[in-house]
Parts: C-alpha cells; structure tokens; sequence
C-alpha cells in the first residue's frame, strides 16, 4: 500500500487489476504547473466575461476600454467586445469594422496605432 503523503495514480495492468503507481516528482511538478496554469485562465475568462457584464450594464465604457484597455482584456476579440455595448448587434458591429478595415478576429492586443485610433474616434461621437 502507498504512503498516504506520496502521489500515485492508478494505472490498468495487463490482464490484471488495476494497480497504484507513483508519480515521479517531475510529473507532480508538471501537474501543478497546468493547474496554476488553468487557474489563472479561469480568473482570466471570469475578469473578462465581468468587462463584458459591465460594458452591457453601461457601467463601463467602450472608449476607456480601448483606449487604456486591461491586461486581462488583451485577448478578447474586438467583435465580440463591441457585440457588449448595448446596441450594437452582429450586423452593427461588422459594418463599423468593415469600415474601419478590421478583421472580426482581430484581438484587442493587435490593433494597429491607426484601427485603435479611429475606433476611440467612432465611439466617441
């Protein structure tokens, strides 16, 4: 029987029973790695889907988003941000990209000087 402080992990064995074997310390490392890893997307995702919350509530406005945008924001789509703010539907949102010749799957983090210049300039009528 394994010590209960050592990791193991159950493992199916030829034609037998399944059987505990332990993790190598290397493995135990990796795994907290990807959990951490994992925790920190989730914050990620939960502070953006709160941006997007408040963005439809009006709490938050677009221009101050684009204009000094958070770290957390950097990977959002730019259509699904704008898809936020009320009033702004599919339909919408892609005539203003279109117009401003950005692709929909463009990321906030990879908008040009020019893209993110005239988008503030549009929302700021």
């Amino acid at each position: 029987m394994a010590d209960s402080n050592s990791l193991t992990r159950q493992v199916a064995a030829p034609g037998g029973a399944p059987r505990l074997e332990p993790i190598r310390e290397c493995e135990s490392i990796a795994h907290a790695r990807r959990l951490q890893a994992l925790s920190k997307a989730n914050e990620i995702r939960a502070a953006q889907a709160q941006l997007k919350a408040d963005l439809a509530r009006g709490t938050t406005q677009i221009r101050s988003i684009l204009v000094q945008p958070p770290d957390y924001a950097a990977n959002l789509q730019i259509s699904k941000l704008l898809r936020a703010v009320p009033g702004y539907g599919p339909a919408r949102v892609t005539r203003i990209l279109t117009k401003i010749r950005i692709r929909e799957s463009t990321r906030l983090s990879g908008l040009t000087y020019r893209q993110r210049t005239e988008l503030i300039d549009y929302f700021h009528r």
